[in-house]
């Protein structure tokens, strides 16, 4: 009796430590994929914010009349635009759009001024 009971404790001790074992590999995968959400979101994050300086720098050109450095600096935007939305989650489509919307507005800016000087 005393050999089953402890073959028993052993059956049922190697079954849990199969069974944390398992949880163990499912919290590392678990782990991994939340580890690369956030490096996804780190990355769309500094695009955004290299595409938001990109059209600050733009918007400064174009009060100063100065169109080539506008049109690199709103090329730069789209760039950085672009690679964000390569890689955001559907949480920050509004604000891509919004800032695709900026770029697009100050493009047509930029070619209303260099319309008006031909």
């Amino acid at each position: 009796m005393k050999q089953c009971a402890g073959a028993l404790a052993f059956l049922s001790l190697a079954a849990l430590t199969a069974y944390n074992m398992w949880q163990v590999r499912m919290l590392r995968a678990e782990v991994q994929l939340l580890r690369e959400e956030v490096r996804r979101e780190r990355q769309a994050s500094s695009l955004m914010a290299e595409a938001m300086h990109a059209l600050q720098q733009a918007r400064t050109a174009v009060s100063k009349a100065n169109p080539a450095a506008a049109k690199s600096a709103l090329e730069q935007a789209g760039s950085a635009i672009a690679g964000a939305a390569k890689s955001t989650e559907r949480q920050a489509r509004p604000a891509l759009k919004w800032l695709q919307d900026q770029v697009g507005a100050l493009t047509k800016q930029l070619d209303a001024n260099k319309g008006g000087a031909r």
